[in-house]
């Protein structure tokens, strides 16, 4: 293995400062990312200027929010079971990022998160967008919420009376008794509050079951009685409602994987129950809903607007109305979506928007049609705003792609390095990429924020993911220099920090070229449309272990010096 000239030897500094720039670029790239995650600032908190409200359907809506309870364990809540017998039973899919605070927003205001705005649990604000709350306000309805901070911050502006949670303490997570007695006082202030004030717009949690499914998984029996003890406050919270002129609405916010843990689009996590009864809710009735559809519902029952920004539609197949009494529902629907879309169209467009007239008796036929025209335009728009972006991004894949060779093919140039220590850095970095990706479902990472099981553990997860990445890289280093010493016997000092180096250097440029064709097709940074989840996750860990590899990579020399040293003295104590 052939060494670089004297002359050129002061150029190998070139490799370690070149590593050092790759781990700033990770940490610059990550932090971005991240910042733009949990600070989103939605575009889409629209108005409607020209909102139509149908005629009142009932006095009183009461919705209960069972933090984390996954449809499959709902089905094992017999009261619940009969409140499906009693009503309407809805088989309801949530949204991505599946997260308590983000799934509040989508139920309050018919609207996904990257239209919402609050994408994930950290750094709660007022919701920018039209709610239920708002709307309910303004017809001159009562409100109350029975929340924690977090749900009390999104909606406070526009509640009138509340119950506020207190954060519960740690040491309790994992005492099943302690939470069972929380939930207890839960429901006595809920049912006194209904009692009292008597509220048009109630919105109440149960935390119980999101406790259980982080502490102990939603395969375990803690869970199940977790969500046993929510049925019977849902036993004793109906009787004090008259169903005849209120209507009770049970949901979740998401569910939980059998291990513990939400956030992802895992089925047990998106799967939630959606169950109403009461007032003109149809006995015995099912469908099919989104999350995203509650709100239009219950502004249809209350006789409010439905949410400016809503995405959803009433789920009239569940409600016993007749002709008449849809149409206003309809027309509600119809307007809202006009403005919506018109306002949307327009911005993705990069164009001044032309709201729509007032509506009127005279398009009918178009509303009898449906909301097929109207929402294809909108998907038309994003589809051309999201290529548009994916072409301007086409110059930042080839700079990602193209730099990095071309700076090394100027050091190889300068012979800084030979071509049999560039194959066996190359070749390390490919059995560290393998190792990596090898590693890491069994060390329990994933693309997908389930794998978290709590908020509080996210900085484990990403120090978990670094140091998988730098740990690859020195064992394939360490093995390149074990080689290249039972080969030269011995092998140069400098060569192996070349090797080193040159191996760390082409690992990182394996992540970054992940990284940019990521980039190039989803965006990944959060500006105005939600990016696919597993590859925006991905992007995020990709960046996090180019940053470890990156700076690691400076002191793996040390690791390849010892690993042959090793070598050297085994062998030599092995000789006769």
């Amino acid at each position: 293995m052939p060494t670089p000239p004297p002359t050129r030897r002061g150029l190998l500094v070139l490799l370690p400062a070149g590593l050092i720039a790759l781990g700033f670029l990770g940490r610059g790239l990550a932090e971005k990312a991240w910042h733009m995650f949990t600070t989103y600032q939605t575009p889409f908190a629209f108005k409607n200027p020209h909102a139509v409200a149908p005629p009142r359907l009932v006095d009183q809506v009461v919705i209960v929010v069972v933090d984390g309870l996954a449809y499959h364990a709902s089905r094992a809540m017999p009261f619940l079971n009969e409140l499906r017998r009693q009503g309407a039973d809805a088989d309801c899919r949530g949204g991505l990022p599946s997260l308590s605070l983000p799934g509040r927003a989508v139920l309050m205001s018919g609207a996904w998160p990257e239209i919402h705005g609050q994408a994930t649990n950290f750094n709660p604000q007022p919701v920018k967008v039209e709610t239920l709350f708002q709307t309910a306000r303004r017809r001159g309805l009562r409100t109350a919420l029975a929340a924690g901070p977090g749900a009390q911050t999104l909606f406070g502006p526009w509640v009138e009376e509340r119950v506020v949670y207190g954060r519960l303490d740690p040491a309790y997570s994992h005492d099943l008794p302690r939470l069972e007695a929380e939930l207890r006082w839960m429901g006595e202030a809920t049912r006194a509050l209904l009692r009292e004030k008597k509220p048009n717009l109630f919105v109440l949690d149960y935390s119980i079951t999101d406790e259980a499914g982080h502490a102990w998984g939603a395969a375990s029996s803690q869970y199940g009685s977790a969500a046993q003890a929510v049925d019977q406050e849902l036993q004793r919270l109906a009787p004090e409602m008259d169903l005849r002129r209120s209507v009770l609405i049970v949901t979740a916010d998401h569910g939980h994987t059998p291990a513990g843990g939400h956030g992802g689009p895992e089925e047990a996590v998106i799967h939630v129950p959606l169950v109403l009864v009461g007032g003109p809710v149809r006995p015995g009735s099912k469908g099919a809903a989104e999350q995203i559809d509650l709100a239009p519902t219950v502004a249809a029952l209350l006789g409010t607007e439905i949410p400016a920004s809503s995405q959803g539609r009433p789920l009239l197949e569940l409600l016993d109305l007749t002709a008449a009494a849809r149409r206003p529902v309809l027309e509600s629907l119809y307007q809202q979506r006009e403005s919506f879309v018109a306002q949307y169209v327009a911005w993705v467009s990069r164009r001044p928007a032309v709201m729509p007239r007032a509506p009127g008796r005279a398009r009918a036929q178009s509303i009898e049609a449906g909301l097929g025209p109207v929402e294809q335009e909108a998907q038309i728009a994003r589809d051309r705003r999201l290529d548009e972006e994916e072409r301007s991004r086409v110059g930042a894949l080839l700079a990602f792609l193209l730099l990095p060779v071309i700076a090394l093919g100027a050091l190889r140039a300068l012979r800084v390095f030979s071509n049999a220590e560039l194959s066996l850095g190359v070749l390390a970095a490919i059995v560290a990429t393998l190792l990596y990706h090898a590693l890491f479902p069994i060390l329990g990472l994933d693309y997908s924020f389930s794998a978290v099981n709590r908020d509080e553990y996210l900085g484990a997860f990403f120090a978990k993911d670094m140091a998988l990445a730098a740990a690859a890289c020195a064992v394939a280093v360490m093995a390149a220099s074990i080689w290249m010493e039972r080969r030269l016997r011995p092998a140069p000092p400098a060569a192996l920090a070349r090797v080193a180096w040159l191996a760390s250097s082409a690992l990182g440029y394996l992540f970054l070229v992940r990284m940019a064709i990521v980039y190039w097709r989803n965006g990944v940074f959060l500006l105005w449309h939600m990016p696919d989840q597993y590859w925006g996750f991905s992007f995020y860990l990709d960046a996090l272990a180019l940053m470890a590899v990156g700076f690691v990579g400076i002191a793996l020399p040390l690791f390849a010096w010892i690993a042959a040293r090793l070598t050297r003295v085994t062998a030599s104590s092995l000789r006769p």
